[in-house]
Order: structure tokens, then C-alpha cells, then sequence
């Protein structure tokens, strides 16, 4: 819930911050699709997201690879510690898994299930974003109008006083 208040409340005293510099030096100010572009690029929620997805495409060859082969060597009966050429007893063997048919497919085709899902978490985490700037967008944008609204008010008062007063 934080977060989700911090990022409108960030959103709107940044374009309060932007009006009023704006009112000072008439540029011209942030359109939605520069506000959400800017959102979209810079979430650290969306950056971590994205990383995660690109390290579950990675996994993806992990899980279709073949087992590696084992070669295992074993000396008995060491005259001394460390001292291999003079023992009595030695092996040497190659071993290799060999699955269950279908196994490794099965293995892969999770593994590309799962970098889906994720990268299907990363728009949805795009949309959320990209609902919570047009929020906060129009929001300032009605405080802006509400602001005009209320000067002009104040105007007319001011000028109503002064029509009353002579």
C-alpha cells in the first residue's frame, strides 16, 4: 500500500514542482506519454522484473541441457596421505544419468512456462504503473484546473470589492 501511494504522491508534488517552475520559464509541460514513459523507465519494481525474466530465458537451455558425465577417481590403501602412486588399490569410472524418457523435454518445457509467467507479470506490472500515472496525472491535472478556477474566483472577488467600494 506504500507503494502505492509513494508513486502518485511522487508523480503529483513532482508536477507541482514543474507547474510552478513552468509558470516562471513558459516551457511547455510533461505530456502523459512522457510522464508514463519516464514511470515505465525508470520503476525499480519493473527493472527487477524485467532482470528476472531475462534470468528465466536463461535457465530455459539450463534445464533442456543433458546431464553432465561424472568421472570419479578413488585410491585405497595410501601407504601415506596424499601419496597416490604407491597405493594399492585404485579406480577409475565414468558415469552418466540417463533419464527417464521425456524427462529433460518436460524439464524445458516447464522451465519456458515459467520465464511466460513471469514475463507476463512484467506487463502486468507495466499496466499497474501505467494506470497509476494516468491517476495521478489527471489529478494534477484537475488541481491545476481547480487552482485556475479559484484565482479566477479571487479575481473577480477583488474586482467586486473594489466595484462595491466606489
Amino acid at each position: 500500500m506504500v507503494k502505492r501511494i509513494f508513486l502518485p504522491g511522487a508523480l503529483i508534488s513532482l508536477s507541482f514542482g514543474l507547474l510552478a517552475g513552468q509558470a516562471e520559464t513558459n516551457q511547455s509541460r510533461l505530456t502523459l506519454a512522457q510522464c508514463i514513459s519516464i514511470a515505465l523507465n525508470s520503476n525499480p519494481r519493473i527493472l527487477s522484473a524485467v532482470q528476472t525474466y531475462q534470468a528465466s530465458l536463461a535457465r530455459i537451455d539450463q534445464a533442456k541441457a543433458r546431464p553432465p558425465l561424472s568421472i570419479d577417481y578413488n585410491s585405497d590403501l595410501q601407504p601415506q596421505p596424499l601419496n597416490f602412486i604407491d597405493s594399492e588399490e585404485a579406480y577409475l569410472g565414468a558415469s552418466y544419468t540417463i533419464e527417464f524418457p521425456g524427462k529433460r523435454e518436460l524439464r524445458g518445457s516447464i522451465a519456458e512456462r515459467e520465464a511466460r509467467e513471469l514475463n507476463l507479470d512484467v506487463d502486468l506490472l507495466r499496466l499497474e504503473l501505467a494506470f497509476l500515472v494516468k491517476e495521478a496525472f489527471y489529478r494534477v491535472l484537475l488541481a491545476d484546473e481547480q487552482l485556475r478556477y479559484a484565482e479566477r474566483n479571487l479575481e473577480l472577488s477583488k474586482d467586486f470589492q473594489e466595484k462595491s467600494e466606489t
